[in-house]
């Protein structure tokens, strides 16, 4: 039997990266990679394809990465270097709230919104505190935003929030006139930024934003998620 060996390219030169191209099922448009198995001779014997994955916060379990679907903004309308960089600033903050959440036994998450560089509104989740199935950290924070500025069109603001909005927050969003969507964890069940509606972001509704950011502090963001259910999973308060 002939041994094989496996590269990281579809090319023989195993220095580049395999080509990432879509895969479509009945379920949706997954990202996929093609990976290349060589004889040791160096021709080519067949080809494997790889989901690309990531992990479920709420399972611990690792699922196929979706396509995601936003359209790209940024060509029209660029984001300074400067506010990039409070991006992680901001983000920080609404992990705050997150905490406070998670100490709130609600799900963990938080965000405030920003304007001319100030933080001008804080929300965190509180659904199960008033009760109300609206109050998702997003939803307050826009109200609270909302009567700072006493006007129900946020121009000029940015929205923090530590998990990718769902479709509830994402039309909330469009609604208010928000700027910017600056998100941490990506919502593999829910997020309606692109992971799986596209909501905030589509040429379908009539508010346009100038930029759509996910991905910032990700892994702190989506610890605490995975903290929080890992903890309901085995009984524990919170």
């Amino acid at each position: 039997m002939a041994a094989f060996k496996q590269t990281r390219s579809s090319m023989p030169d195993s220095s580049t990266k395999p080509p990432v191209r879509r895969f479509s099922t009945e379920e949706g448009e997954y990202l996929v990679q093609d990976e290349v198995f060589l004889r040791n001779d160096g021709s080519t014997d067949k080809t494997v394809t790889t989901a690309l994955t990531f992990r479920d916060f709420l399972t611990g379990r690792t699922v196929p990465l979706r396509l995601r679907r936003i359209p790209d903004q940024r060509a029209a309308v660029t984001v300074s270097a400067e506010e990039r960089k409070l991006d992680s600033v901001f983000m920080r903050e609404a992990l705050l709230l997150a905490r406070e959440a998670f100490d709130g036994s609600e799900v963990p998450v938080g965000a405030v919104v920003v304007k001319d560089g100030k933080i001008i509104s804080r929300g965190r989740n509180r659904v199960m505190e008033l009760p109300d199935p609206t109050a998702h950290a997003e939803v307050l924070a826009i109200r609270d935003a909302a009567r700072v500025l006493h006007t129900m069109r946020l121009t000029g603001c940015t929205l923090y929030t530590t998990l990718e909005p769902c479709y509830m927050c994402a039309g909330a969003l469009v609604h208010s006139r928000v700027d910017r969507i600056v998100f941490g964890a990506a919502d593999p069940r829910t997020g309606s930024c692109g992971s799986v509606f596209t909501i905030a972001g589509s040429p379908l509704v009539n508010h346009r934003f100038r930029d759509i950011t996910g991905g910032v502090m990700a892994e702190e963001c989506g610890r605490i998620l995975q903290e929080f259910f890992e903890s309901r999973r085995h009984g524990r308060p919170g």
